[in-house]
């Protein structure tokens, strides 16, 4: 199911979050990786990255052979000015 994914995010990712969504209600339990190409989440919206972000529970990034987590969190506008 991932590499569909991948694949069909090539044209659109709005199109393949729509497709994860759907399986992430009804999958079978257990640990599940998404793979998608840098260059293809580049090319997308913002809408559709923060959306990527929220429906994954961890994010890496490869690098060669160095492994990133990525962490993604909503604030509160006003606590922004506020600090």
């Amino acid at each position: 199911m991932d590499f569909l994914i991948n694949d069909i995010g090539h044209n659109s990712l709005t199109q393949a979050l729509t497709i994860e969504k759907a399986y992430n209600d009804d999958r079978i339990a257990g640990f599940m990786y998404c793979t998608y190409k840098t260059d293809v989440l580049l090319e997308s919206n913002t809408q559709d990255l923060i959306e990527l972000f929220e429906i994954h529970d961890q994010i890496f990034i490869l690098k060669k052979e160095e492994v990133y987590k990525l962490h993604v969190t909503k604030e509160n506008v006003h606590k922004l000015f506020l600090n």
